[in-house]
């Protein structure tokens, strides 16, 4: 692949007294000549950064710091592991947001391993579930970031859990109540689905 990308700089350069590249596109050339050379050589390459994607980063991380869940991200431990991701169907009812919430409390305090529930608060209030757009990989807008949230219940487990049985278990748990639910499955598999 290094090789590939060495030999189309290689080249991309223009025919004598052609410009065929703006300043731009050639500062990406360079920049790139000069991390295939370290790459080469062995030297420590620094990375090359797009001024574009670094202002868009820069934004996310300040948008970030004002989001509305800023104070809250501690309680989502280090090792904590993401287990599933659970979505109320738009038609439920405020009372069936709080069963919801009450049933994820019962399963919260039966499993020794079930750590913290993001959205659990507000099922418990009766209203639609948060989670911040930190923990699931979905595509959300630069623009307003710290208003954004997804609409679903996201549940942790302590580090080490078997993952097969902790799905199983709250499953059995909200046995009755998976009509009422569009979604239960892996967090992977719903960022997978909303990309």
């Amino acid at each position: 692949m290094l090789l590939n990308a060495w030999s189309i700089y290689h080249h991309a350069g223009p025919a004598a007294g052609e410009l065929k590249h703006s300043a731009e596109e050639w500062g990406r050339i360079m920049g790139l000549r000069d991390w295939l050379r370290c790459v080469f050589s062995g030297l420590k390459a620094k990375p090359i950064v797009d001024p574009r994607i670094e202002e868009i980063r820069t934004r996310l991380l300040a948008a970030e710091a004002n989001g509305w869940w800023r104070d809250m991200t501690g309680l989502v431990g280090e090792t904590d592991q993401q287990l599933v991701v659970i979505g109320p169907r738009a038609d439920v009812t405020a009372e069936d947001l709080k069963v919801l919430g009450q049933l994820l409390v019962c399963w919260q305090a039966e499993f020794p391993q079930a750590r913290h529930i993001w959205g659990l608060a507000d099922l418990l209030n009766g209203q639609p579930p948060r989670t911040p757009p930190i923990y699931l990989a979905v595509p959300y807008p630069v623009d307003r970031f710290e208003e954004c949230y997804e609409p679903v219940v996201l549940v942790y487990v302590a580090q080490g859990t078997d993952i097969a049985a902790a799905t199983r278990s709250l499953s059995q748990c909200l046995n009755n109540f998976h009509s009422k639910l569009f979604w239960f499955n892996s967090p992977d598999y719903y960022s997978l689905c909303n990309r």
